[in-house]
């Protein structure tokens, strides 16, 4: 009898629909695996999330101006570097954007940031003390 092969199954619960947003592209639909690994790989680094409305959150990279990763876009006035991610959050748990959402902050992120580098150099990030 021949050996079967084994197929990995990941539940559709483990996977959420996202936003995906890179710096200097529009932002893309992309579906990822709701664990604490996959998020970071997604944005490089450090998770850190901040909320943009009821049951939205945004998913960045939390030392990408640190880290020299690219402008990507403007949020409340501050600028987010690096590819960050619009999520869904219910209960303080992320979970899958809706539809509605996903349009709305997919018009809203459509327009990025003029380069001011090349696309694959680092911004240059000055850092002010006062």
């Amino acid at each position: 009898m021949a050996e079967q092969e084994r197929q990995a199954f990941i539940p559709a619960c483990e996977c959420i629909h996202a936003l995906r947003v890179v710096p200097g592209r529009v932002p893309e639909a992309a579906v990822i695996l709701n664990t604490l690994e996959s998020l970071q790989t997604e944005v490089g680094g450090y998770i850190e999330a901040l909320g943009l409305d009821c049951g939205v959150c945004l998913i960045c990279n939390e030392e990408g101006k640190l880290l020299g990763l690219p402008a990507n876009r403007q949020v409340g006035g501050e600028t987010i570097a690096g590819t960050f991610l619009i999520v869904g959050e219910a209960d303080g748990e992320f979970c899958s954007l809706s539809d509605a959402d996903a349009a709305h902050y997919a018009a809203e992120f459509a327009q990025p940031l003029p380069a001011h580098s090349g696309p694959n150099e680092p911004a240059s990030w000055i850092f002010h003390v006062f």
